[in-house]
């Protein structure tokens, strides 16, 4: 995969869930832990992280970590994430208004996607925009259709500065991908300094909501409606700036104990 983040593209592409998919079911059984954030997270540039390794990404041609004051640093367990649009300016202009650092997890080999939870503790300490730029933090998983060999995004979104904001669905034109989001329960609009716990699981039930929903929104898409048919290849959690022209825009985020896990 090459850039993960798309919040332009759903911002002139995307149409509203009318329908949020249901609550997912937590099978029976304990968890087996996946991958978790360490001490310390390892910072790239415009590259994902090995497969295996829990690792953050600013995404860009031009500027490379750190940007000051855009940086990704770590230390006991919290990684600070600042995007600052006007320190990444090439990067920006380069992906189409996007500013991104994400903080991700590719499967060293693709599991079926049975029921997988990402979860993690978030505060987002500032948000800075022009008056029709957005900062937004969302939550992901990619899915891979081996039928039609498709990629998917399911997203969950835990801040967005407009505060109206519902899911949508639309496409990531950066990987070429559709995108499929729903909204967190505990959503903010509005900086928030303590941590708060999100948690974000998908299983069969979201798996055939988003299909559904993406194959009314794009006829085309040669989809399976089996959730049985998809694999889990990468999960993360994106911080994002889309910057209008003529406008700059930042936000600060920190992420702590994130981890994915399955009961498969």
């Amino acid at each position: 995969m090459k850039a993960i983040g798309a919040l332009l593209a759903l911002i002139l592409l995307a149409g509203c869930v009318t329908g949020a998919p249901p609550p997912p079911t937590v099978p029976s059984g304990p968890e087996t832990l996946l991958a978790a954030q360490g001490s310390t997270v390892p910072a790239f540039s415009n590259a994902n992280p090995p497969k295996g390794t829990v690792g953050a990404t600013l995404w860009g041609p031009v500027e490379k970590l750190p940007a000051p004051p855009t940086a990704a640093t770590s230390a006991n367990g919290v990684l600070d994430i600042v995007i600052d649009s006007a320190s990444i300016a090439g990067n920006v202009k380069a992906r189409n208004g996007l500013g991104t650092i994400v903080l991700g997890y590719s499967l060293p080999a693709f599991r079926q996607a049975v029921w997988y939870r990402q979860t993690y503790q978030l505060r987002v300490t500032r948000a800075d925009h022009g008056p029709t730029s957005v900062a937004q933090v969302v939550a992901y998983f990619n899915l891979h259709d081996r039928t039609s060999r498709t990629n998917l995004w399911l997203g969950q979104i835990a801040f967005d500065t407009r505060c109206g904001k519902g899911g949508d669905v639309g496409w990531d034109s950066l990987t070429n991908s559709p995108m499929f989001n729903v909204v967190a329960s505990n959503f903010s609009c509005t900086p928030f300094a303590g941590w708060r716990a999100m948690s974000f699981a998908v299983g069969p039930a979201q798996i055939t909501a988003a299909v559904a929903a993406l194959k009314a929104r794009y006829p085309a898409l040669k989809l399976s409606r089996d959730p049985a048919d998809y694999q889990l290849t990468h999960a993360n959690v994106n911080p994002e700036l889309a910057v209008r022209p003529g406008e700059a825009a930042r936000i600060d985020v920190g992420i702590t104990r994130w981890q994915i896990s399955t009961n498969h």
